[in-house]
């Protein structure tokens, strides 16, 4: 039964190893039946039709592709022979290059992950340090993604350029032979470097995977933690130890610069003995720091498990502050950075060329820089650790806290981190002046500097104007003395503002002449206007709250109004139309103004009027006190000041009176008005009294007997 189901299984199954022997058959007598093209007339499209990723068709490919370009080789000249060969040797190993790349199999890029129920603290930092291994890789993938990207980009514009230049070429001649193994040649290498990208891609996505489950164990650790792996006596002891070795790297740290001092100051300079000593200074002063870092790692875990285990009872209990350890972190992040760029110099310092004495220090100095860089690569997984383990015990100190307390170290925790980052954001140096930098924490302390001192002035402003209200002072008495501290108040603040960003005043006296220069020239009449300023306020000829008039043969209409501000460069005027408009304060100096206000806060006006002849002078100044008694802001009792009429002239066609009145500080301020109002009630007055306002008119005049006008017009007489 066994035998016959056996033939009976071969018999089934003898028509699928026949059908993939014929496969296997078929695929070679197709690639046997491949025609090479001719390296001398390659067509467009001959790559296409050539790469395969069958890794045994290719073979083949590229077995009769080089046997067809040695035919063509073989032929050349002696001149030509070597470069031709040397190209095709460079075929057939970009060819064997492409071959290996195509049986390459991707290898794991990094070591499994633990999967744990609960982790221990070093079980939590091996992770994490996987975690840093995947990083580390993926940037360097990344990086060299990108210069195969480069590569890849520069050598397509070789290639189309070679295309160019092999269309151009003869058929015949060794140049086109030469073009055309040049061609295959950069086609070879743009598939290489594709493939190695692929690869690279490939293996980005595997580390992404990877980190991306790196990271989801790492948040699960977090938050299952156990002690217990760990003891308060062996953490104490190797902190012990670890203080003990700090001494011994102080004091190599201290021999070290002793011998750099001998070398710096000795009579003839070794500047390479020189360079391996500072090489040592940073290699001791990594292993120094490490170890520092070391013993807060150690005082870290005890502060966990003390928080853990219910030892300590809150956060006040631990080694360091957080604000503490995270400011030493910081140090010793750029520290090491420093280090790694004296170590990187040191790398790539020139190789004495004869010196043998002196090829020795180098290479010690070689040496010592690579073992600094190492050191330097564990400083910074140290402080990744410290960093990780701090956030453990300040989520343990949470936990321990109850009630209001948490919240309350929650927010302590908060602003804490805030101003770690507000002041790692003030220390961003923006620009240099001379050899000290400017940061944002000097720009920012500058602005607050000019804003204190402006907010000063401002009170002091506010105040004085205040007082002035309320004692009812003369209305802007204090505004001189106000104005006066603005400016030096400012002035103070100016120069305290560009002391605090690092400005040095010590030269100073040539920058007040370079100004002086400037202001000679250009600003001639910003510093007129603004000493024109200070004299109209320390003479006080014109004050805020005046009634001005400028002279109307100084300006279009004769100006009016009331002062509002008297500014460095120019005094604002406000209309009675409520419109402001901006007076240069040399205009105020320089030109005539009447200041209807600066004395006393009355003034007399004149309202000139006419009326016919024969009319009762009486009358006429009886209805003109009746109008002064009702017109506006008119004064009436006042002793010496009361309104008055007098008659003026005998008028070509009337009487000419003048009503004179005394206005308050309001009527001052609306002389349009004032007029208006009187004139108003006076036209009604008169028409009350019966008296006639005058009008031009003449009398013709006719004598008997002569014939001849009379006139009292001289232009009819004549």
């Amino acid at each position: 039964m066994v035998g016959r189901a056996l033939l009976l299984s071969l018999f089934l199954l003898q028509p699928v190893f026949g059908w993939s022997q014929e496969s296997e058959a078929a695929s070679e007598a197709k690639e046997s039946t491949w025609i090479a093209p001719d390296i001398t007339s390659l067509p467009i499209d001959w790559w296409p039709n050539f790469v395969t990723e069958d890794s045994e068709a290719f073979r083949v490919r590229a077995d009769l592709l080089v046997a067809s370009a040695s035919k063509h080789v073989s032929g050349l000249d002696a001149d030509n022979l070597v470069a031709a060969q040397t190209a095709l040797n460079t075929v057939r190993t970009n060819l064997d290059t492409v071959l290996t790349l195509q049986s390459v199999e991707l290898a794991p890029q990094a070591a499994s992950l633990p999967t744990l129920d609960n982790y221990t603290l070093q079980q939590f930092l091996d992770l994490r340090m996987l975690w840093r291994e995947g990083s580390a890789r993926l940037k360097v993938l990344q990086l060299e993604q990108s210069q195969l990207k480069r590569q890849s980009k520069l050598l397509e514009e070789i290639r189309d350029v070679s295309l160019g230049k092999y269309s151009d070429s003869d058929p015949g001649s060794p140049v086109r032979l030469l073009t055309g193994l040049r061609r295959v040649n950069l086609y070879l290498e743009l598939y290489t470097l594709k493939k190695r990208l692929e690869f690279k891609t490939a293996q980005q996505a595997e580390l992404d995977t990877y980190l991306d489950a790196a990271t989801q164990k790492i948040r699960y650790a977090t938050e299952h933690l156990v002690a217990d792996d760990m003891s308060l006596a062996e953490l104490e002891s190797n902190i012990q130890k670890l203080n003990h070795s700090i001494t011994g790297y102080t004091g190599e740290l201290a021999a070290v610069q002793q011998k750099l001092l001998n070398a710096i100051n000795a009579d003839k300079t070794d500047t390479y003995l020189i360079l391996n000593l500072k090489q040592q200074l940073t290699g001791a002063s990594a292993r120094e720091l490490l170890t520092q870092l070391t013993v807060e790692l150690e005082y870290a875990k005890r502060d966990w498990f003390l928080l853990h285990s219910g030892i300590a009872a809150h956060s006040g209990d631990l080694h360091r502050s957080d604000p503490v350890l995270r400011a030493l972190l910081k140090e010793a992040a750029e520290q090491s950075s420093l280090w790694s760029h004296v170590s990187q110099n040191t790398l790539v310092t020139p190789t004495p060329e004869k010196d043998r004495k002196a090829r020795k220090t180098y290479d010690n100095a070689q040496a010592s820089a690579h073992t600094t860089l190492n050191l330097i690569s564990d400083i910074d997984s140290r402080i990744d650790e410290l960093s990780l383990i701090q956030d453990q015990v300040i989520n343990e100190s949470i936990k321990l806290t109850k009630g209001f307390g948490k919240s309350w170290l929650r927010f302590t925790l908060f602003t804490q981190d805030l101003g770690a980052k507000t002041k790692a954001l003030m220390n961003v140096s923006l620009f240099h002046l001379g050899e000290r930098p400017v940061n944002t924490g000097g720009i920012a302390k500058a602005v607050g500097i000019f804003l204190f001192f402006w907010l000063l002035s401002w009170l002091i402003r506010y105040f004085l104007d205040r007082i002035e209200r309320r004692q009812h002072f003369q209305q802007g008495s204090f505004y001189a003395g106000g104005r006066v501290l603005h400016y030096i108040i400012l002035t103070v603040a100016v120069f305290a503002s560009l002391g605090a960003i690092g400005l040095n005043f010590g030269n100073f006296a040539l920058i007040a002449g370079a100004l002086s220069v400037g202001i000679g020239f250009g600003l001639q009449s910003v510093v007129l206007n603004f000493v024109s300023g200070l004299i109209l306020l320390f003479e006080g000829s014109v004050r805020v709250g005046d009634y001005v008039e400028l002279d109307a043969s100084d300006t279009d209409s004769g100006l009016m109004g009331s002062v509002k501000e008297i500014r460095s460069r120019a005094t604002l005027i406000n209309t009675n139309d409520n419109i402001d408009v901006i007076v240069p304060n040399s205009q105020l100096v320089g030109n005539r103004m009447v200041n209807w206000t600066l004395r006393e806060s009355t003034a007399r006006m004149r309202i000139p009027f006419s009326v016919a002849y024969g009319s009762d002078k009486e009358i006429v100044k009886k209805a003109a006190l009746e109008a002064a008694a009702e017109g506006e802001f008119c004064i009436h009792h006042t002793p010496g000041r009361k309104p008055a009429v007098r008659m003026i002239s005998f008028g070509d066609n009337g009487l000419n009176f003048e009503l004179r009145v005394w206005v308050n500080r309001q009527g001052v301020r609306r002389p349009v008005f004032v007029r208006s109002s009187i004139l108003w009630v006076m036209d009604t007055k008169f028409r009350e009294h019966g008296i006639e306002v005058p009008f031009p008119q003449r009398d013709l005049h006719v004598k008997d007997g002569s014939g001849l006008l009379e006139s009292e017009d001289p232009v009819l007489d004549s």
